[in-house]
């Protein structure tokens, strides 16, 4: 039976029946390893008793979702398995000595209470998670005075927003949602994609997962190989699942779609995507850091192209290297538009998806980031050592990544939205990404400690949860703040007995 046709049938009578699977759950899955997966597994694994939780990532090094970290080898430019046990100290793996990029989400906030106490905290005494004390502010330095509100060049508060810290995984954002996991009960499925879920045609009320395990999993295998691979029924069934990739939700071209039905899917909030480009660039020796004032800046040149910018070794538990800098460069939003309508997506005759190819990376996003960089870098030192001239270092190390639905905002924040491929992306952004959220957020069943920052339809036994599902402001802390509380409302409709 197909999950559409099961779902019409749940509605003409099978609703009970899913409830009732609920109010016992003896399986359930998270779809995405990242920071709402890790949270929601944590949080319902240690909770629920007699349930097993099963977590499904597609990641090709290991869970982390947007909290993505690479390790690469100083010797030959290979990317190591950043999931390495004997990694601990993030500066070799074996024998290797490494450069490290966090080149997906930079850092996080703690803004809320719910995020400090119920969060933060115990991340910080157990040492997962560290205050990111860097210098912080936006260049070139004669500009960046004078209108210190500039809607360009605020980063996540960064540098309009100083009065509060800021924080990262120590040794790497991607360390946070994997400790979070290894303190789970959660039984974890690396390197696995969830391509599709159906209603059980023997079971009532219960869920079939299909998988695709191996290269073809992967968001970046060439498509002709990628779909040379069948999915293939997981060997347990689930009560109820949770998907945390927004990307699960996609038309089914699309290499992350999990099928979703359409009656569910179609239920999330109408966001707009903001897509990104980022930058990973090893320079020999470390003339830039010695030269600008900061270690992690925005900018307020005239170029489109750079965003921001962050010195690896700034960063808590990353190795410091006198022979190279490590920098992680972001692109603005209406760069990286520019180029996912020139480099789409989909293959606009075929309708195939269109995996993004370090050829391409590495040859126009990749430099246009690195020359924008060091343009800011030539203006700065010209308005503060006006007889020297700026001389780019060499790189030894250059690869680029795409974020295709990088981050999530409401078009109340954002214009120029282009419908490209069939998704709707934001070009500019009108206000900071730290912006007052609406004041009134819907509660979960009148109770007010319980904001509902996900989807639900208990009947199907199918939620949705991540920053695009939230009313805050979009990022690491929605996105936590949203898996914690998917978790304890489905506690609350269980009625297995929960743990201390």
């Amino acid at each position: 039976m197909s999950a559409v046709s099961a779902l019409s049938a749940a509605s003409a009578g099978g609703a009970d029946s899913s409830q009732n699977v609920l109010s016992a759950p003896r399986r359930i899955a998270i779809i995405g390893g990242g920071i709402t997966g890790s949270v929601a597994a944590n949080h319902l694994s240690k909770h629920l008793s007699n349930c097993e939780v099963h977590v499904f990532d597609q990641g090709r090094r290991g869970p982390g979702g947007r909290a993505s970290h690479r390790s690469v080898s100083k010797r030959n430019q290979t990317v190591l398995p950043d999931d390495d046990e004997n990694n601990d100290d993030n500066s070799c793996i074996g024998e290797e000595t490494t450069f490290e990029f966090d080149h997906g989400c930079q850092f996080f906030r703690a803004d809320s209470t719910d995020m400090q106490t119920e969060l933060l905290q115990s991340w910080l005494e157990k040492g997962w998670a560290a205050p990111w004390k860097a210098k912080f502010g936006c260049l070139p330095t004669t500009t960046s005075t004078s209108n210190p509100s500039q809607t360009s060049k605020d980063f996540f508060g960064i540098p309009t927003i100083q009065h509060r810290d800021v924080y990262i995984g120590v040794g790497g954002m991607h360390r946070l949602p994997r400790k979070i996991l290894q303190d789970s009960a959660a039984i974890v499925h690396s390197r696995t994609r969830v391509a599709r879920v159906e209603r059980n045609d023997n079971e009532a009320g219960r869920w079939d997962i299909h998988i695709v395990t191996g290269n073809a999993a992967y968001h970046d295998t060439k498509e002709k190989e990628a779909t040379g691979v069948s999915a293939v029924r997981f060997d347990k069934d689930f009560d109820a699942v949770i998907f945390t990739d927004v990307s699960s939700a996609s038309d089914i071209w699309h290499r992350a779609s999990a099928g979703i039905p359409d009656e569910f899917r179609h239920q999330l909030p109408p966001k707009v995507r903001i897509p990104l480009f980022s930058c990973m660039v090893a320079l020999e020796g470390s003339s830039i850091g010695d030269q600008i004032p900061f270690d992690a800046f925005t900018t307020a040149s005239s170029s489109d192209v750079l965003w921001f910018a962050a010195k690896s070794k700034s960063k808590p538990g990353f190795p410091s290297d006198d022979n190279h800098e490590c920098w992680t460069l972001i692109s603005t939003p209406s760069y990286a538009v520019q180029q996912v309508k020139e480099t789409t997506m989909r293959d606009p005759v075929t309708g195939e998806f269109q995996p993004q190819e370090s050829d391409y990376l590495n040859s126009i996003p990749g430099p246009a980031l690195v020359e924008a960089f060091f343009d800011v870098v030539r203006a700065q030192i010209a308005t503060t050592h006006s007889d020297n001239k700026f001389e780019p270092p060499n790189i030894v190390y250059l690869q680029a990544q795409r974020w295709g639905s990088g981050l999530p905002a409401p078009e109340t924040i954002t214009t120029d939205v282009q419908d490209i491929c069939g998704t709707r992306y934001a070009a500019t952004l009108t206000s900071s990404l730290v912006y007052q959220p609406p004041p009134s957020a819907a509660v979960v069943g009148g109770d007010s400690s319980l904001v509902q920052d996900f989807v639900m339809d208990d009947t199907l036994g199918l939620y949705y949860a991540g920053d695009f599902c939230s009313h805050r402001n979009p990022g690491f802390e929605a996105a936590a703040l949203s898996g914690l509380n998917v978790a304890k409302y489905i506690l609350t409709k269980s009625a297995l007995p929960t743990l201390l």
